[in-house]
């Protein structure tokens, strides 16, 4: 799953998670599972087609990249 395909669409999903949200590097399934989360998700978050499985690992996978980033960018 690390093809240059995948990177790009991951890269556009952040990129306008961005736009939308304001909130950098993370994706809208992420955003998406954060905000069912909630005991009362907003409206768009309960219209989106994504299973809490999906949401659940965006949000682990979203993690694991920042913390691979701090991993890379540390001496």
């Amino acid at each position: 799953m690390n093809t240059w395909l995948v990177k790009v669409l991951l890269a556009a999903d952040v990129f306008f998670c961005s736009i939308i949200w304001r909130d950098p590097n993370i994706t809208i399934s992420s955003m998406t599972g954060l905000e069912r989360r909630k005991i009362a998700p907003r409206w768009w978050a309960k219209l989106m087609p994504l299973t809490k499985a999906h949401c659940e690992g965006a949000i682990t996978h979203d993690i694991w990249r920042a913390q691979e980033a701090l991993r890379r960018l540390q001496p």
